[in-house]
């Protein structure tokens, strides 16, 4: 494809967070930002003045003070208003591009992890995934998911654009590498938003179902479709051995903890702990489950249950934490390559978790989605509270 030249404007964090999706869709002919005095010509790094003097169709603004750059760069440059484009917009639409020749009769619709990934946690984005195959299958599009190009804290700065994280943890839902595609004829690049879900999925999310029926459903259709990696069976059986898991009746619980006791507009309402633990020792006993496995980021919830439930009690050695001050992605453990460990933990929580002949879930969060969906329909019993969402 022909692209267009632009001259990118901001070289901070932003900028090291969108360089790579920015390469393969634009020709970058220099970077400018207004804290340099001096230009460095032979690395592609100009001062605003310098910068301007460059051949470019756009200046794309790869920082978040996107209106106070472009009224200087009008007021102060002469720049049209036109010629201005802020890399956020990038993810407000559908991008049609053709990468190359290969495979023209098919369309890969590729699914991009937007920029603010880094405070969503992973299947957060994985349940996006599953929607989005819904949609892909319906339209006859190979979908392949781009975790590569597009930053998230689980591949962090030191892999991003190295490797595409989502196939550590699951293959791609189609025979077809991310690497053929993006040397293809036919190429969609997805949006973000919430009206991309309603848009294509609404046959799914029909009215008067039950909280976790859709995920029911989903999971019926396409569990078999989203593989675990051999890196991420292989701690599934290592944790599963260490519980003495096989053979077992286990009721599944998850309790979402943390950052959403910060109230977190938009997000759900976890339920009343006391009235879980309470409802949980109920279906134990009635049912005669052997053990009652736990996923929670929380420690103190952990530490709570293994007071009430005592031996009972199985859970993984993942990282935990107990704070609520911060998105909890923004929590970091000292450790080497933690992004990538704490995905993998977090995969092996919840694939642990959609295992189980029954499931309890405190809120309909991003984890309680994914099991409904990995289980594919083989649950037991089902119980998710829906206490609404915080205003």
């Amino acid at each position: 494809m022909e692209k267009q030249k632009v001259l990118l404007y901001g070289c901070g964090e932003i900028y090291a967070k969108n360089k790579y999706w920015i390469s393969m869709i634009y020709d970058v002919v220099g970077v400018v930002d207004r804290k340099w005095e001096v230009s460095d010509a032979e690395n592609g790094f100009y001062t605003v003045k310098k910068g301007l003097m460059r051949n470019f169709d756009k200046i794309l603004v790869t920082t978040v003070h996107f209106e106070e750059i472009k009224k200087s760069l009008i007021d102060n440059y002469n720049i049209s208003c036109e010629t201005i484009i802020y890399f956020l917009d990038e993810f407000a639409k559908e991008r049609r591009v053709s990468f190359g020749a290969r495979n023209p009769d098919k369309c890969f619709y590729i699914l991009r992890a937007h920029w603010q990934e880094s405070s969503n946690g992973f299947y957060n984005f994985f349940n996006r995934a599953v929607r989005a195959y819904h949609y892909a299958r319906k339209k006859g599009y190979e979908l392949l998911i781009d975790m590569k190009n597009y930053y998230t804290e689980y591949a962090g700065s030191d892999n991003y654009g190295k490797y595409n994280v989502w196939e550590q943890y699951y293959a791609q839902p189609s025979q077809y590498s991310l690497e053929e595609a993006y040397c293809s004829k036919n190429v969609i690049l997805s949006k973000f938003g919430t009206d991309w879900e309603s848009e294509r999925i609404g046959d799914i999310f029909e009215e008067n179902l039950k909280i976790h029926e859709p995920f029911n459903k989903l999971g019926e259709l396409y569990a078999d479709s989203f593989m675990v990696t051999p890196i991420l069976e292989k701690e599934i059986l290592r944790e599963k051995a260490r519980m003495d898991w096989e053979g077992r009746k286990i009721l599944g619980v998850l309790m979402r903890g943390t950052d959403f006791k910060r109230c977190p507009k938009g997000h759900p309402i976890p339920h009343n702990m006391d009235h879980v633990i309470s409802d949980v020792l109920k279906r134990v006993k009635v049912e005669k489950y052997d053990f009652v496995y736990l996923a929670t980021e929380d420690s103190e919830i952990l530490k709570v249950f293994e007071q009430k439930i005592g031996e009972q009690l199985l859970y993984t050695n993942q990282q935990r934490t107990d704070r609520c001050d911060m998105p909890l992605m923004k929590v970091k453990f000292v450790r080497d390559n933690d992004g990538y460990l704490r995905g993998l933990e977090y995969c092996t929580v919840i694939e642990m978790l959609s295992a189980c002949d029954g499931i309890i879930a405190n809120c309909m969060c991003g984890g309680t989605m994914a099991a409904l969906t990995r289980n594919g329909g083989k649950y037991k019993e089902i119980l998710v509270y829906d206490d609404g969402f915080y205003e």
